[in-house]
């Protein structure tokens, strides 16, 4: 275990400026790393060809990440990272939560599956497949992080909720620490606080060891997002009011195995999509 200013150094240094961006950098390479154990040979190889020389980096690992680092420049991406399913309502219903916004996109839902059509199209460019590629594999990981599936009182998935997490009320950035963050990154770097992804990789490759993988796998996207919504409902808002809360080491201890099961059904259901659309 690294000490208290180690683990905030390296907190620093795997998360983005914005508290917005599911997972962190960390969360997303977990997830790419258990679904690249899982690609099978045509897959791997297509990965490979798709990435080759990309000035983002040539892995699943470093393509994961991509999507958050462009949404400043491209920002009629921005809604394709989430879907607002108010926390009263059971499900997703597209007419309600994915209505397209002049110049910020859809939703995630309909995101994810406009680029896994482009790139299963052999016609498309190996540039735009390569993006749709990179689009995939972060927004597959995006839509298993619960409070991207949810909000309540129009809070933005409890980006609006201030939180005290083990006693901190900023972020090593200087942003105050919400719920959405604590999702996003402050769970998973107090399970892991020296930020090494293979090790949290491992870990849940183990557990998965022991489940039935095709069936995890199994499901649409719209049941990935409805399962999602019911785990904010069930967990990430449970027990915190919507004017904040300080959240230490039982909120740590009732959720943590509840991220480590969505960020590897997350990583084995990103190797199914790939494995299914690069054939």
């Amino acid at each position: 275990m690294v000490g208290r200013t180690a683990a905030f150094l390296i907190l620093a240094g795997i998360i983005s400026a914005s508290p917005a961006l599911a997972w962190g950098n960390f969360g997303h390479e977990i997830i790419a790393a258990v679904a690249a154990h899982r690609l099978q040979p045509h897959a791997r190889a297509a990965v490979a060809q798709l990435l080759a020389g990309d000035p983002y980096g040539a892995s699943l690992s470093t393509a994961s990440t991509w999507a958050d680092a462009i949404r400043q420049e491209r920002p009629e991406t921005t809604r394709w990272h989430f879907v607002d399913i108010p926390i009263d309502q059971p499900a997703y219903i597209a007419g309600r939560d994915c209505r397209a916004i002049p110049g910020a996109g859809d939703c995630l839902v309909a995101a994810i599956e406009r680029e896994r059509a482009v790139l299963i199209d052999r016609r498309q460019t190996r540039h735009r497949r390569a993006e749709a590629l990179k689009f995939i594999v972060h927004l597959v990981g995006d839509i298993h992080q619960p409070l991207h599936c949810a909000e309540r009182n129009a809070d933005r998935g409890g980006n609006d909720v201030p939180i005290v997490f083990f006693g901190e009320s900023q972020l090593p950035t200087g942003e105050r620490w919400n719920l959405h963050s604590v999702w996003d990154i402050g769970l998973i770097q107090h399970a892991q606080p020296d930020g090494r992804t293979r090790a949290y990789a491992a870990r849940l490759n183990r557990w998965l060891g022991s489940q039935d993988e095709r069936r995890l796998a199994s499901g649409t996207v719209v049941d990935w997002v409805n399962e999602s919504h019911a785990v904010a409902r069930a967990h990430a808002y449970r027990g915190v009011p919507p004017e904040g809360a300080d959240l230490a080491q039982a909120y740590y201890d009732a959720n943590i195995t509840v991220v480590d099961h969505q960020l590897a059904i997350a990583g084995v259901r990103l190797a199914r999509v790939l494995n299914e659309a690069l054939r």
